[in-house]
């Protein structure tokens, strides 16, 4: 059967210079986190799950964390259809790679540093069943702001976090680029155009999620936020490891700009 969603998910899991506030090997003690909250809570006949190694070097043996429960070879075994890279190819080349295969009916591309709860996927599917004027061409959840860090909002419950401010609201024009759904077949109407999915000149991270958000208005359609869930998005895990990231945001900012003719 086709599944109606194909879950997207680069990752990148280095045995040395992963390690931050959180610990050792911090990116990958959040990503297992966060990938079985996502399993837990979301019914597995709605989805499949695209895993891609994008050039990880961290094995079982390497783990050096008292607080990580998973082990790498779990994380990957997890996934329905797992990609490997021998190098990093960067986020958008991966993504590309991930959703070339999917089979679902809707691609959900999502950040591995992902705190969502139950009814997250659903919901976002529900966006694409309301009359929205321009139509949906994307869906996005709210984000959780209690300000409540790494790890102690995985102990935090759905009825304890707030989901009645501005619920049944749909706000337009969102961009976030973390977690998003979108029926494969405009991503199909994208690549047929352009022979992208995401435009592989803004290498390994920054403004490629900017880039695909104008491609979709171009199409007349829209990108939603909807209220009615949130989830919580720990943030900069893997783009800090890049010792010259802000040397590729700049060199992707000037990217942008160019080609949307951004003065």
């Amino acid at each position: 059967m086709q599944p109606k969603v194909s879950v997207v998910v680069p990752s990148w899991f280095k045995k040395e210079g992963h390690d931050g506030r959180y610990g050792r090997q911090e990116t990958f003690y959040i990503a297992s986190e966060c990938l079985n909250r996502f399993i837990e809570v979301t019914p597995k006949e709605l989805y499949q799950l695209i895993l891609i190694d994008n050039g990880s070097d961290l094995i079982d043996d390497d783990i050096n964390n008292d607080n990580i429960r998973f082990k790498p070879s779990w994380y990957w075994e997890q996934a329905d259809i797992l990609i490997k890279n021998k190098k990093n190819l960067g986020y958008g080349p991966a993504c590309n790679q991930g959703i070339a295969v999917a089979t679902g009916e809707y691609i959900l591309n999502m950040n591995n540093d992902i705190v969502c709860w139950d009814g997250f996927v659903e919901e976002l599917l529900d966006v694409f069943n309301q009359l929205l004027t321009p139509p949906v061409g994307m869906a996005m959840p709210a984000l959780e702001k209690s300000g409540i860090r790494f790890p102690e909002i995985m102990n935090v419950k759905k009825e304890d976090i707030d989901m009645k401010t501005n619920a049944g609201q749909y706000g337009s024009k969102a961009q976030f680029g973390s977690a998003w759904l979108m029926k494969k077949s405009l991503l199909d109407e994208l690549f047929k155009r352009d022979g992208f999915y995401f435009d592989p000149q803004f290498e390994f991270l920054f403004k490629e999620d900017r880039d695909l958000y104008e491609r979709v208005y171009q199409l007349g359609y829209m990108s939603y936020r909807t209220h009615n869930i949130r989830v919580k998005h720990i943030g900069n895990l893997t783009v800090s490891k890049f010792e010259n990231h802000h040397e590729i945001s700049a060199v992707n900012r000037e990217r942008f700009n160019k080609k949307w003719n951004i003065k």
